[in-house]
């Protein structure tokens, strides 16, 4: 059965009931044809014409439409994706969906005057829409989404129309002042609509269960009007240009489950009873310009007196200031039947003491309180937070220790910590963690070494410890993260060698080890890290020796910086072979010789920086080839002569 799409979510894994539950509506079994072929006549010779010139129009790269033969036994109910009414030999519904036709849909289709069902979507289709398939007495399924039509919608005179889906093309132009009066889904989302949304817009269809505008270029205000749809289920008009405040008179939808003004530039405070719809499941109000206090009855509902239902509440990039405390009663009692899953608050100016009182809802998965003022210390209840899979409170004020407590929650992939002002050492207790895929401690006033445990965290992809009072070496335990994308122990105090065995984490794309106390050779090894595209270890002061040439072979490599250093020999023509390469930082080290002319074919070369060394000879004018070059320093060398002339206008 073909379902009208759903917009594309964060959290699928929390959608999925969801969409269980309670979805669009949509016919409930394809009709099937059971005519025999000896039954058909010439009465349907003008179906068989009109889709004949349908396919004319199209370029059709994979044969799909090749077997469609005006002329052979059945035409055309035994053609591909047409399908015939059970009682006549009438052409009902034409599907062909992801077949990548390409082409305008002829408005020879208007001819299938029995159609009820057309799906076109997930193809290359383009032009616009003709305006008489809206003058089909009797479609009610039109799904086009997923093409790249233009044009103005069409016309609504479809008096049956129940379901339309014209998403993801580039249509443009004013909405429609009126709807047709059947029509329960639409889907215009990922368009270029403009202008405002119509008071009147969805008056004429009072049945809307699906509306779906999101990802336009909308201005104006949200209509009060789409408070009359009390059938209505799901409200999308997030990423518009909307201003104005949230319509209190929303509420009205009284079975709403999924409220969607994200990526707006709404103001004002939350209305209470917006946020109060009993059957709300999905509220979405991220990226605005909302402020005030957001009251805790959101999170718990506990003044409905249906049990709650919120499984989602996304806040976050918002101006919110205040987070109102709930009575411990009130909190204990309420959360006691709290659905919630998801709480995104991230980037308001939320301030005060952490909301401990959070920990009261065990049914968080994700929590993310990054981005705000919060203060005081972590409270050792948030190992509550059992089946939390996100915890995110990075760029606040929290300090003192992390709780041992953070040990219990088992479930963690992302843990984000970073840029607080945590102390003590780096809590070992996270090496414990060992779903863990995140995890961000950098930015605080951690001491001592690195704890050995995080190299038991075997499923780790990005681990950041950057800017810390860390000291020690770099622990051998992270050679057996072998799933290591990102790793950033940068602005610490490690010393030592950088151990050779670095070269086993093949999968690493991004290290840096800059600004530590690391001394000796570049380990040959890191030849060996094939996806690596950002190298930084500058700022060691005492790395000293010749770049291996090993790192000449790195084919992704975009970034090498090795500033501030103690590294010899000649300036590396090596590097010549990089094709990638973007940024190469050299300066402040003890290189000789001559700027190689190679560095001139380097295609993407955008900074070179040799300043500070002991260079010699001339500038060579093949510098002048590299398109993208915009910085170049070379100051305080023993180079001379005139500086070329296609790289004079170069940032120095």
């Amino acid at each position: 059965m073909e379902m009208p799409p759903f917009s594309a979510f964060a959290f699928p894994f929390l959608l999925f009931p969801l969409l269980l539950s309670s979805t669009p509506p949509s016919p409930s079994t394809p009709l099937q044809p059971s005519i025999p072929l000896s039954n058909f006549s010439m009465e349907n010779a003008a179906e068989i014409s009109a889709l004949s010139d349908f396919r004319r129009a199209l370029e059709d790269p994979l044969g799909a439409l090749s077997g469609w033969d005006p002329y052979g036994a059945g035409a055309p109910c035994s053609w591909r994706g047409v399908i015939c009414s059970p009682s006549e030999p009438r052409v009902i519904e034409l599907r062909l969906p992801r077949l990548r036709l390409a082409g305008n849909i002829s408005s020879s289709l208007s001819t299938l005057s029995h159609l009820i069902r057309l799906s076109l979507r997930s193809n290359i289709l383009s032009g616009p829409i003709p305006p008489t398939l809206f003058q089909l007495p009797r479609l009610r399924f039109l799904f086009l989404q997923h093409n790249a039509l233009t044009g103005p919608y069409p016309g609504s005179n479809i008096s049956v129309l129940e379901v339309f889906s014209a998403a993801d093309n580039l249509l443009s132009g004013p909405l429609p002042t009126t709807l047709p009066p059947k029509l329960s889904f639409l889907d215009l989302s990922s368009n270029s609509f403009s202008g405002f949304i119509p008071s009147n817009f969805t008056s004429s269809a009072p049945r809307l269960r699906f509306l779906d505008l999101s990802f336009n270029r909308l201005g104006g205000t949200v209509p009060p009007a789409l408070g009359s749809l009390r059938f209505l289920l799901y409200l999308h008009l997030d990423g518009n240009l909307l201003e104005g405040t949230i319509p209190a008179l929303l509420a009205n939808c009284s079975s709403l489950l999924y409220l969607s003004l994200g990526g707006n530039n709404l103001r004002g405070i939350l209305p209470l009873a917006v946020a109060g719809i009993p059957t709300l499941q999905i509220l979405a109000l991220s990226n605005n310009q909302l402020s005030g206090s957001i009251p805790s009855s959101i999170l718990f509902n506990y003044s409905s007196a249906s049990p709650p239902h919120l499984r989602i509440l996304q806040l976050g990039q918002n101006a919110f200031t205040e987070l109102s405390f709930p009575s411990q009663w009130t909190a204990r009692l309420a959360a006691s039947s709290s659905v919630l899953q998801v709480l995104d608050l991230k980037e308001n100016g939320l301030a005060g003491s952490f909301p401990s009182w959070l920990s009261n809802i065990t049914t968080l998965v994700v929590l993310d309180l990054s981005g705000n003022s919060f203060s005081g210390t972590m409270p050792p209840n948030i190992g509550r937070l059992s089946v939390v899979r996100e915890l995110r409170i990075g760029g606040n004020l929290l300090n003192g220790h992390v709780p041992a407590e953070i040990g219990q929650c088992v479930s963690l992939r992302v843990l984000d910590l970073e840029q607080n002002r945590f102390t003590g050492e780096a809590p070992a207790i996270v090496g414990t963690l060992d779903r863990l895929t995140d995890l961000y401690l950098g930015g605080n006033l951690f001491t001592g070494r690195i704890p050995r445990s995080l190299g038991n965290l075997s499923n780790l992809e990005y681990l950041s410890l950057y800017k810390n009072r860390l000291t020690g070496d770099f622990p051998e335990e992270f050679t057996k993260l072998n799933k290591l994308i990102f790793l950033d122990l940068s602005g610490n105090g490690l010393t030592g060698e950088i151990p050779a065995t670095i070269g086993i984490l093949q999968r690493i794309e991004n290290l840096n080890l800059s600004d530590n106390a690391f001394s000796g050779n570049i380990p040959v090894m890191i030849g060996n890290l094939s996806n690596l595209r950002i190298l930084d270890l500058s700022r060691q002061k005492n790395l000293s020796g010749e770049i291996p040439d090993e790192l000449f072979g790195l084919p992704n490599i975009e970034v090498i910086s090795m500033a501030e250093n103690l590294l010899t020999g000649l300036v590396p023509e090596g590097f010549s072979s990089l094709w990638s390469l973007k940024k190469l930082n050299l300066s402040s080290n003890s290189f000789s010789g001559s700027i190689p002319a190679t560095y001139g074919y380097l295609p993407s070369l955008q900074v070179l920086a040799l300043s500070d060394n002991h260079i010699s000879g001339m500038i060579p004018f093949e510098l002048g080839n590299c398109s993208n070059l915009t910085v170049l320093r070379i100051r305080s060398n023993k180079l001379h002569g005139s500086v070329p002339g296609d790289i004079s206008n170069f940032h120095f």
